[in-house]
Order: structure tokens, then C-alpha cells, then sequence
């Protein structure tokens, strides 16, 4: 059984989305079911939270919300994120799978790129990843999958043998972003129903959440677990911190920062891309000059990033400081885009 409509369906992928593969399959699902605007109902707020031991400032750990719905907050319960009630289930749900595909509904599954034939990691490199199932054949023990996702741009099939482990994979902890936690068997239903919203609405929501998500977290820079921009600023504090430590401990604490805080980039340039592609459909006037400063949190992260790894490989010493205001520039550039975004949200009840 295969649908054949899903399957061969025109896909579109924006390159927004690198690095947010299950915000992509669930654009694309909105995509396939005719919903207007459907980039303007992800959920692109930077969700970060990082931790950092006072005793042993080595002891790092930055999580981010990629087990969220990926929808904004009005429109989550339209999104249904499904796992095995029993344990014991070596096939995930394979049968409720089933009765979706052949009633002509997407299917999002989690899966490990170890197990993916078509993959450069089969074999070699852990990390979750998402693609849409649409059809299987028993006979040939094999799915149907759809990965219109950068760079692979695949349909085709695979073998049960390598579905399931893909599946029902522990995810080890390796090089690749996304690894080190288990993917237990995760599916995701998207409705076809309810996204009615009209783009400022949406545009709201966003900034919305942002406020609160993101720029309300000012005061967690002080807890043990910092959220949003209280995130931000615990790292800044950290940063400042390393002047007092030894030269080799410092770019051990670097390397890790880097891994940590590679999301953060590619979370900007998608925020920013979804604020400026729902002002242009909401029709709000705002100046370029203030957009470009939203667009600028994307540039400031990477040219951080790149410091953190010239610490590591040349002159720690000369690096340093850059370091230092770079992290000030971009917490500056951070408060101005809250301004901004409060400024278009104040346009946004003019019109």
C-alpha cells in the first residue's frame, strides 16, 4: 500500500529550515494539505536552556526544545506526538501507522540516521532525524518515505530490518548534533483541520511567545538552569569568567561552548526569516534598517562561533578579548531586536 498522492506530491523546502527537520516535515504536511501560509504557524522561537556548574564551570550542558509540537501555541493541540504504550513494542506502533497511511494521512516518524541506508551515516554516525512514511508492502517487508529535506532531497524505500532499529534506536551520544538521547518510537500526527488563522494573528502569536519564552527569562542568568536571553547572558558572565582560568582549560571550556551554542545561528535565521516573510503577508510597514537588525543575531552568532574556534587553534591570548565583545555585542543587538519586535506588534493593533 502506497499513497501515491503524498508520495509524489511537489515539496517545497526552505533552506530556513536546515537543522529543523521535524519543523519541516510539518510544514510540508501543512504544504500537502493546502494550508495557506503554512510556514507562518511554526513555532521558530530560540528555545534554549543552559546549565552551568558554579563549582566545575567545565560541567556544561545546553538542551534545546526540539521535542516540542513545532507549532505555535494556539494550534499545538492540532498536533499529536505519539509513542508506544507498551514498551515491549519492537515495531512502534506499526499497525495505528498502518490504518494513517491508508486512510491518505501523512506520517512524521523520528528515526536515527545510523539505520538509513540512503544516508552518509548508515552505519556510521548516530543522530535523530524525521521523514514522512507513506506506504509499506509486507510482502517486500519495506516502507515508503519521503526526506525533502536538505541536503538529501530523497523518496524511496526502506527495509523493515533498518526502519524498525531506526526507529527503536538509544541514539548514542557521538559527533553529530542530536545525539545522545533515545528516540523511543516517536510519530507525529498533523490534523488537517483548523488552520484558519489569518497572518497577523499569527504574526502576533509569534512575538508573543517570543516575549515570553525568550526575553521574560532575564532573571534565570542567575539559576542553576538559564532559560532564553537569561541563557545568553549566563554565558556572557561565563565568558567573563575565563579570564581566570588557565589558558588549556579555558579552550576546553571554548570547544564545548561551540558545540553547545552551534544551534543558535540556524534558530535566528529562522526566526528572523519567519518575522520578515509574516510582516510582508501581514502587510505591516516597518524599515528596513529595523529588520536588518534582526537579521544581524544570525551574523553575530556566527562570527562568535568562529572566534570560539580561533581561541582554540591560534592565539588565545588575542582572541580573547574579541570574544568578550562579541558576546556584548550580540546581548546589545538582542535588546534592540525586543524593541523591534514590540514596535511591529504595536503596528500590527493600528492596523
Amino acid at each position: 500500500m502506497i499513497n501515491s498522492d503524498i508520495y509524489s506530491f511537489e515539496y517545497e523546502f526552505l533552506d530556513d529550515y536546515n537543522n529543523f527537520c521535524i519543523h519541516n516535515n510539518i510544514k510540508l504536511v501543512l504544504d500537502y494539505y493546502g494550508v495557506k501560509h503554512s510556514s507562518l504557524y511554526i513555532d521558530t522561537i530560540p528555545g534554549i536552556r543552559f546549565c552551568v556548574n558554579e563549582d566545575e564551570p567545565e560541567n556544561l550542558e545546553c538542551i534545546y526544545d526540539i521535542d516540542s509540537t513545532s507549532v505555535l501555541s494556539p494550534f499545538d493541540s492540532l498536533i499529536h506526538i505519539n509513542y508506544p504504550r507498551d514498551k515491549s513494542d519492537s515495531v512502534g506502533n506499526f499497525a495505528e501507522i498502518k490504518k494513517n497511511i491508508d486512510a491518505g494521512i501523512p506520517v512524521i516518524v523520528m528515526v536515527d540516521v545510523y539505520d538509513l541506508p540512503y544516508m552518509p551515516f548508515y552505519h556510521t554516525e548516530h543522530s535523530i532525524h524525521s521523514i514522512l512514511v507513506c506506504g509499506y508492502d509486507d510482502s517486500k517487508e519495506e516502507i515508503t518515505y519521503v526526506d525533502w529535506y536538505s541536503p538529501y532531497f530523497s523518496k524511496g524505500t526502506i527495509g523493515y530490518r533498518d526502519y524498525f532499529r531506526a526507529r527503536a534506536s538509544e541514539n548514542p551520544a557521538g559527533t553529530l548534533m542530536n545525539s545522545g538521547f533515545p528516540i523511543k518510537n516517536r510519530w507525529v500526527l498533523v490534523e488537517r483541520d483548523g488552520w484558519n488563522a489569518k497572518p497577523d494573528e499569527l504574526l502576533k502569536h509569534t512575538i508573543d511567545k517570543m516575549e515570553f519564552a525568550y526575553y521574560s527569562k532575564i532573571n534565570t542568568q542567575y539559576a542553576k538552569e538559564c532559560e532564553g536571553i537569561g541563557a545568553i547572558m549566563r554565558l556572557q558572565t561565563l565568558l567573563q569568567e575565563m579570564s581566570r582560568m588557565p589558558e588549556k582549560y579555558a579552550k576546553a571550556v571554548l570547544s564545548k561552548l561551540h558545540k553547545y551554542f552551534f544551534m543558535m545561528p540556524n534558530y535566528w535565521n529562522l526566526f528572523s526569516s519567519n518575522i520578515l516573510k509574516n510582516v510582508m503577508v501581514a502587510g505591516v510597514a516597518v524599515e528596513d534598517e529595523k529588520l536588518n537588525i534582526l537579521q544581524n543575531n544570525n551574523v553575530l552568532w556566527t562570527r562568535i562561533l568562529r572566534l570560539f574556534v580561533k581561541a582554540n587553534m591560534g592565539n588565545y591570548e588575542s582572541v580573547y578579548p574579541k570574544i568578550l565583545a562579541s558576546i556584548e555585542q550580540i546581548i546589545e543587538n538582542d535588546f534592540k531586536s525586543e524593541h523591534i519586535l514590540h514596535c511591529i506588534k504595536t503596528g500590527l493593533s493600528k492596523n
